[in-house]
């Protein structure tokens, strides 16, 4: 079996890096522009490119809210120094950044998908020195959709007080209006000085922010709820296991705290040993996954296919890959796809695929960010699309005959857009842009866009459609066409 590799395509897609520093592109300007009609795409069927609008502002980190039909994106200073603004001002278009020597302050801009207006912006965020490039994240919460603003910078030293290295996390909702908007919700945490990794993870339920510690035994992760504000400590749990699969002697069993989710706290029990050939974790060391307290994968696992790993989740469904016990997922027998009800572990719908997800680096995280359509019916992840009503599912892995496919949108009648995977074996194929290819899962069938077409690749937002720029000589940008209707 070949790898199709699962990057994190859609997590790029809702925190992507546009542009580049010293372009002279305003910091923070009022509106996004209609798309010239001499850089119009060529779009698929159902979608309007004479309506196009285009985000190019230089150096922003962009997110998107379905519910709210809105564009979020902050500056991002990472390597750069912008003069500090008064706490009450608002961004403006001749607002640039200065080379004075002082710290990074973004603004948050909340805008309309469809016509690129501001909807709303923050005040400044408190002052971070020695800034990484933010993040920003939308969670659909019980109270609704909010973004996260999640830094990793040094608070200035003041009087006796020393700097400290921090992640510092703001919430805004995302039907926020006006200008000076202050976060709803703050929070911050130390880490170690030399600390630019620690993990935050993200759910619908809150934020698990997990300090990598130089120490034996590393301090509990901090959860947050964003809603209120309380912070509860969660440790990982370890004990000690007679044998582990791939040696005889004891070894160490961890269970870890994944993602906080509206169902739970989506956890994963490994023990101790990875692959030392190809440093990804060992195809038998996940022993177990779920929702805490309420359902395990030792209980839903398929006979024959008991080896699982969760792959991602959506506001009501996980995703998750399963093979045999004796199998290499890498070179064996086609893996299994399965999704399940998020609370309860049912498994809604299943499919055999050729496609396993690259787990380099990936030992301890989701591979995959779920998209689903507007109405929740259908869920694309990677290679898989699914119809949650139907239970019906479908994957277009790789095969010695057939390109495998990467979908990143999916319409409320259950269309999906994907890019088939790119040629190993022509050199010219490699430097060009992937085709594009749908999926209709009702019917099942499967078709090539021609090359001049370009394929959708993030979710449907506000009746708007995500594209990229086909070609390296075109500037990078969002660029958003409304979706018009799939028949």
């Amino acid at each position: 079996m070949r790898r199709l590799v699962v990057m994190a395509a859609t997590a790029l897609l809702l925190t992507a890096c546009v542009g580049s520093a010293g372009t002279g592109k305003p910091v923070n300007p009022t509106s996004a522009s209609p798309l010239p009609a001499s850089e119009k795409l060529n779009v698929p069927d159902g979608f309007d490119n004479n309506h196009g609008r285009v985000f190019e502002e230089a150096d922003r980190v962009f997110a998107f809210a379905p519910k709210a039909g809105a564009v979020v994106d902050v500056h991002d200073s990472h390597g750069e120094r912008d003069t500090i603004p008064p706490r009450g001002a608002t961004p403006t278009p001749s607002r640039r950044p200065s080379p004075a020597k002082s710290p990074d302050v973004p603004f948050v801009v909340g805008r309309s998908a469809r016509t690129g207006a501001i909807l709303w912006s923050s005040e400044p965020p408190g002052t971070l020195l020695d800034q990484d490039s933010p993040e920003l994240h939308v969670v659909d919460t019980e109270a609704g959709e909010y973004v996260l603003l999640v830094r990793r910078g040094t608070t200035p030293e003041s009087g006796r007080v020393r700097a400290q290295r921090v992640v510092s996390i703001d919430a805004y909702p995302t039907t926020a209006s006006g200008t000076g908007v202050r976060p709803t919700r703050h929070f911050e945490r130390q880490v170690e000085d030399n600390e630019r990794d620690a993990t935050v993870r993200i759910g619908d339920a809150g934020v698990l922010v997990s300090p990598a510690t130089s120490t034996a035994t590393p301090p509990p992760s901090v959860l947050w709820n964003p809603l209120t504000g309380a912070t509860t400590d969660v440790a990982a749990v370890t004990k000690a296991t007679a044998t582990c699969p791939e040696r005889t002697s004891p070894c160490q069993v961890t269970t870890r705290m994944l993602r906080p989710t509206r169902a739970g706290m989506l956890s994963q029990t490994t023990s101790d040993e990875v692959s030392s050939s190809s440093g990804r974790l060992c195809k038998d060391c996940v022993r177990e996954f779920g929702i805490s307290g309420k359902w395990s994968s030792v209980n839903v696992a398929p006979a024959d296919q008991p080896m699982g790993i969760p792959l991602g989740t959506t506001s009501t469904a996980l995703v998750a890959l399963w093979w045999k016990r004796d199998q290499d997922p890498l070179k064996g027998d086609p893996v299994l796809y399965t999704v399940h009800d998020l609370g309860t572990g049912t498994v809604i719908t299943s499919v055999s695929c050729t496609a396993f997800p690259d787990l380099l680096n990936k030992t301890k995280e989701l591979p995959l960010v779920p998209t689903t359509s507007p109405n929740k019916r259908y869920v694309a992840a990677g290679p898989l699309v699914a119809d949650l009503s139907a239970g019906r599912a479908v994957c277009l892995g790789p095969d010695e005959k057939l390109k495998g496919v990467m979908f990143g949108t999916v319409t409320d009648r259950g269309l999906a857009y994907g890019t088939l995977e790119k040629s190993e074996f022509d050199s010219q194929l490699k430097n060009m842009p992937p085709l594009g290819a749908t999926l209709d899962i009702a019917t099942g069938r499967t078709d090539v866009l021609p090359d001049v077409v370009v394929a959708p690749v993030g979710p449907l937002v506000g009746g708007m459609a995500l594209f990229r720029s086909p070609t390296a000589k075109t500037p990078q940008r969002v660029i958003l066409y409304p979706f018009v209707g799939d028949g």
